[in-house]
């Protein structure tokens, strides 16, 4: 249907973002709504078994309660097919090319490339590039330090400590 899902701390379900242009979207669901029910059964904080219940056929309507904003609301949202592409490139007012990151997924890094390459190659290069996160839920750590070593000369990217060494990383920018 077009969303990323969080699980907050109280293993609630919440919708992270919404894609844009997708069911969910033309639905009314926006980012903060509290899944209450899927298809009239409650949500666990199973996110695997949440998305397996939003997931079905293209054409299929599946049925929601969501709180926003404290007061529950019904929604139905007819599934269809959903485009993969988690990098959309546009341009702006002034030649400032916007490059939307919706997810990490495998493969963002080489796609982000891509699209600035294509953005500078098109005529003259651009008056300015935004990187736009907003809504981003996260996703392959590998694919977000992609993303951030294309942005960076030196320095770090990430840091991870865990109790264990195999849990304890670091990565610089190449």
């Amino acid at each position: 249907i077009g969303v990323w899902m969080r699980r907050a701390d109280d293993g609630q379900v919440y919708v992270g973002s919404v894609q844009p242009g997708t069911p969910a979207e033309q639905s009314g669901l926006v980012a903060g709504d509290r899944l209450v029910s899927v298809g009239g059964d409650a949500v666990t904080d199973n996110l695997q078994a949440v998305a397996a219940a939003l997931r079905g056929e293209a054409g299929t309507a599946v049925r929601l309660v969501v709180e926003r904003d404290g007061l529950p609301q019904d929604l139905t949202v007819t599934r269809g097919e959903l485009a993969s592409d988690d990098v959309v490139v546009s341009q702006v007012q002034g030649g400032v090319v916007v490059v939307r990151v919706q997810a990490f997924t495998r493969g963002v890094g080489a796609a982000v490339r891509t699209a600035v390459s294509a953005a500078t190659l098109e005529g003259s290069a651009p008056a300015g590039l935004v990187l736009d996160l907003r809504g981003n839920p996260g996703g392959v750590l590998e694919s977000a330090v992609s993303v951030a070593d294309d942005f960076r000369d030196s320095g770090g990217i990430v840091r991870a400590e865990g109790r264990t060494a195999e849990s304890r990383l670091e990565i610089h920018a190449t």
